[in-house]
């Protein structure tokens, strides 16, 4: 009688939490395991309970990718990766094999950003046999000649299914847009709403992705979803991670790999630095407006507005310095001084200025010198005056009592400092033009000896630096906005400190020479 050729296996001894194996599930994985060996070699078939397996039809994508070659022992070896994505779920893996596609033993490892995807990955080259032969296969990124070759893969299947993330979202995207739900219309402006629109994109795609229902709700809740999604993308970027974690209740993984992919994106960087770029632009705009406007600069109060505003952006006198003291006395300097020293000793006897009186600091903002000079430290005090105070001598005399309060007292000695003394206000008397005409001092100082300098300075001066320093990133992010935007963010950001002051339409006054 004729007989079937064949092989029989018998599996024994099954371990307890074996999952039975299905002619389903065996199906699977052969056609996962052999669907390049079988499309190289049609001749072979594979059946399972009488049913032949034929890996191309389950197939929905089929990209190859070429590598560097790779020289081991003197021989020099191609490699070749091919990502075949798959029409029904199936476990993603990728497979080590020899240069026709039989795998040889498989990766154990997890590309994040891919788990919504069905796919087998297999890497070809007679490199990967030489290896298996040697038995060093196993060993795969503690074999030194592999471990590039896998790092570069990793990278390649992530670059890989960010394409066909962008694929699929731009069908998404034209839905929307269709739907009429998609919060943004035209082309973007400049660099910053482009980065925000992929920030946006990539936010509302994953939300989608994790959260289907999301995208099946009414029109015009969905609407207004990416509206406030939109604001919060555009406005509070730092906020994303709690909205993953609060609002969406993404798990910790989903978090995780959503974060990982804004993070490679480097998107949202951009727009949180555009945004501070804009608030401090629109700052020193507002600022400029109530500093000169003929109307404001007669009502802006010293102490309880101008004071309380320039204490909360300290970045404009200095970006590497921070505030220390805040509306405090001399005794209170001495205070922070010793601190930021490391000194620990208490302050008993007040400081008091030469007149036997305590006087009280504006400001003082604090700096460390640099990573060479770690123990030292330059400060800055500041006696800030009301727009309509012309600096003349008795401002300077105050600045000055301050200075010499500091140089008189023993306890401020023998410690490396550098000390700045600052006047500021709009405008300057004959007497303080006369002081600054002294021979042999820096431009705008009154007094320089050792570590320690005063200075005249006005708010005009201030302002153009500080113009002048973001300037440039102004340009490269393309940020415009008017006088008006900067009275509406000091009204906005600083309404308790402006009431009275702040008008509607002044910038449309021509006042500054």
């Amino acid at each position: 009688s004729e007989t079937k050729s064949g092989t029989v296996v018998s599996i024994l001894e099954l371990v307890k939490n074996f999952t039975s194996l299905t002619p389903q599930k065996l199906s699977e994985f052969l056609s996962t395991t052999l669907a390049l060996y079988l499309s190289k070699y049609p001749s072979v078939k594979v059946f399972v309970n009488r049913e032949q397996i034929d890996p191309t039809a389950q197939i929905l994508f089929d990209t190859s990718y070429k590598l560097d070659d790779v020289v081991y022992c003197d021989e020099l070896h191609s490699y070749e990766l091919q990502v075949i994505e798959w029409k029904s779920a199936k476990e993603n893996e990728i497979f080590l094999c020899d240069k026709e596609g039989f795998p040889l033993i498989s990766y154990e490892k997890k590309i994040r950003g891919t788990s919504t995807y069905s796919y087998s990955v297999y890497l070809k080259s007679t490199h990967l046999t030489k290896l298996s032969h040697e038995g060093t296969l196993s060993l795969m990124d503690l074999e030194p000649s592999l471990s590039p070759v896998l790092n570069k893969v990793e990278g390649l299947i992530k670059e890989h299914f960010r394409k066909r993330d962008h694929e699929k979202s731009r069908e998404l995207i034209d839905k929307w847009k269709n739907e009429g739900v998609y919060p943004y219309v035209g082309k973007a402006e400049n660099i910053v709403e482009d980065a925000e629109r992929k920030v946006f994109d990539i936010m509302a795609i994953n939300v989608i992705k994790y959260i289907p229902q999301f995208d099946n709700g009414d029109l015009k809740l969905k609407k207004f979803q990416f509206k406030l999604l939109r604001h919060i993308v555009g406005s509070c970027p730092d906020d994303l991670r709690t909205i993953l974690e609060e609002v969406l209740s993404l798990p910790k993984e989903k978090q995780t790999e959503l974060a990982e992919i804004l993070r490679d994106a480097s998107l949202s960087a951009v727009i949180s630095v555009s945004k501070i770029i804009t608030d401090r632009l629109k700052f020193i705009s507002g600022l400029e407006n109530v500093l000169f406007h003929p109307n404001t600069r007669k009502v802006f109060k010293e102490r309880s507005q101008l004071h309380k505003i320039m204490a909360d952006n300290t970045w404009f006198f200095g970006e590497s310095f921070t505030l220390s003291v805040n509306d405090k006395s001399l005794t209170e300097v001495l205070r922070v001084h010793l601190e930021k020293q490391g000194i620990d000793i208490p302050v008993d006897e007040k400081v008091t200025r030469i007149d036997g009186s305590v006087g009280i600091v504006d400001l003082m903002l604090t700096r460390s010198i640099g990573k060479n000079y770690p123990d030292e430290r330059e400060h800055i005090i500041i006696e800030l005056k009301a727009p309509k105070v012309n600096i003349g001598q008795s401002e300077i005399e105050q600045v000055k009592s301050y200075a010499y309060a500091v140089a008189e007292d023993s306890r401020f000695n023998g410690l490396k400092t550098k000390w700045n003394f600052w006047v500021i206000s709009n405008e300057l008397t004959t007497y303080a033009l006369r002081e600054l005409k002294q021979k042999n001092l820096p431009e705008g100082a009154i007094y320089q000896a050792e570590e320690m300098t005063i200075w005249i300075k006005t708010w005009s001066q201030l302002i153009q630096e500080n113009k002048h320093r973001l300037g440039f990133l102004q340009n490269q992010l393309n940020i415009s906005y008017d006088r008006e935007d900067g009275l509406q963010f000091l009204k906005q950001k600083y309404a308790e400190y402006t009431e009275g002051v702040v008008f509607e339409n002044e910038s449309q006054d021509e006042y500054i020479d």
